[in-house]
């Protein structure tokens, strides 16, 4: 960054064979706006370094067959002018490299990452290194636009400990199958706010976030949402609900579990959001 012009690359490859491990391509901790790849971003040998209060944004896809450390941020995004704007393209992140949140003792894959793309692919995760520490963000997962597709036998995990939790920012977009699962601590959650939001999306994009509340919690853990996208619905035996009656249930589902969120009488109560799930009509 030159004033307040910033030098926009196109794409980024590392290439540097580590020497005792005191060789890597890093950004600058005294860089506040980081580094920008309009393309992609490959690491074929050695190690990339993503420092404190640094953000490497990347517009095109994300290659890592050696070692990605991001103690700041990876932003799958692009840049308009200075400021943050929705990639435009269809985004990947792959490899047969090692994804970690911190140079030595990592425990996770990230700290911090954010989704902000407008195409209609959206992000997709491929390749298994990445899922080597149970796909971890240590920090902040900012969701602020567009589908994230994790595979739908793979789970991304939210927090470390119930002490050391995470962060969820989110605006719009989420993951389109998969597991989402977060550790959720003792202090009191609002239904509705970020805290114990779990975002997905439909496939049309519609607001498919499953959410929840917390009171009364003294041992916290992880609560795990998998969300299955349906088109349609399926008639079923008439009940009643909240003095309805229902005929038709939508084919999407969500599966919901937590483990050892104590105690038992602590209040969890949810809302599930189904945004254009279906016509009036075809109800």
């Amino acid at each position: 960054q030159a004033s307040t012009g910033l030098l926009l690359f196109g794409n980024i490859t590392v290439d540097a064979v580590s020497n005792a491990g005191n060789r890597f391509v890093t950004t600058r901790n005294t860089s506040t706006a980081g580094l920008t790849a309009l393309g992609a971003l490959t690491i074929t040998s050695g190690e990339a370094r993503i420092l404190t209060s640094t953000t490497f944004t990347v517009a095109g896809n994300v290659t890592n067959n050696a070692t990605l450390t991001t103690v700041g941020t990876l932003a799958l995004q692009s840049i308009t002018g200075t400021s943050p704007a929705a990639s435009a393209n269809a985004q990947t992140i792959s490899g047969a490299g090692t994804f970690q949140n911190l140079t030595t003792s990592p425990t996770a894959n990230f700290t911090n990452i954010t989704f902000n793309n407008s195409n209609a692919t959206g992000v997709t995760f491929s390749g298994s290194a990445w899922n080597s520490l149970a796909s971890t963000v240590s920090g902040t997962l900012t969701v602020t636009a567009g589908r994230i597709n994790i595979g739908a036998a793979n789970t991304l995990t939210l927090g470390v400990s119930a002490a050391s939790a995470g962060t969820l920012s989110w605006t719009a977009g989420g993951f389109t199958q998969g597991t989402f699962k977060r550790w959720i601590g003792t202090a009191s959650i609002t239904v509705g706010t970020n805290a114990g939001r779990f975002p997905f999306t439909g496939a049309a994009n519609e607001n498919r976030n499953y959410e929840i509340g917390t009171s009364g919690v003294t041992t916290g853990n992880t609560y795990s949402v998998t969300y299955v996208d349906g088109a349609g619905t399926t008639a079923v035996g008439s009940f009643t609900d909240n003095g309805a009656a229902i005929t038709k249930v939508s084919n999407a589902t969500w599966a919901v579990s937590q483990a050892g969120i104590l105690p038992t009488s602590a209040t969890l109560p949810m809302r599930i959001r189904g945004d254009g799930i279906t016509s009036l009509a075809s109800v």
